[in-house]
């Protein structure tokens, strides 16, 4: 019976380890499996045998190379519009928009008002504070 919780406290301690192990792995974006894939490119280089194949020509392919064509244009005049894009946001920059820089302008007068009014409110209590001691 000893022996028999001995394989199995064994057994659990190395699959623990192995999890750990490979948790590890994952953690450091590290896949388990890639030494393997990396041995078996090795095994079918050293053996030149390749997974290419050709098709012979027919409409399929045809409409295939045009697709791809198609999305080769596509992608150089959407690089375009993005390069297009990003000039015109340089070009209406918050400094250049003149609306925003006014109410900009607006909200620190606003605000300045504000601190003098505290100040002015302030100094006015500090008055009257010094009024009504003089009265009594």
């Amino acid at each position: 019976m000893f022996r028999l919780l001995k394989k199995i406290w064994r057994n659990a301690v190395v699959f623990f380890m192995a999890t750990v192990f490979a948790f590890a792995l994952f953690t450091l974006f590290l896949n388990p499996l890639q030494p393997i894939f990396f041995l078996g490119g090795q095994l079918r280089a050293a053996s030149n045998v390749s997974n290419l194949a050709s098709v012979p020509a027919n409409p399929i392919n045809k409409i295939a190379l045009q697709l791809n064509e198609k999305e080769k244009e596509l992608s150089v005049k959407e690089q375009n519009l993005n390069e297009r894009a990003l000039s015109i946001e340089r070009e209406n920059s918050f400094w250049k928009n003149r609306l925003l820089l006014g109410i900009l302008i607006a909200l620190i007068a606003v605000f300045v008002l504000l601190l003098v009014n505290f100040y002015l409110d302030s100094r006015r209590a500090k008055e009257l504070e010094k009024l009504e001691n003089k009265e009594l």
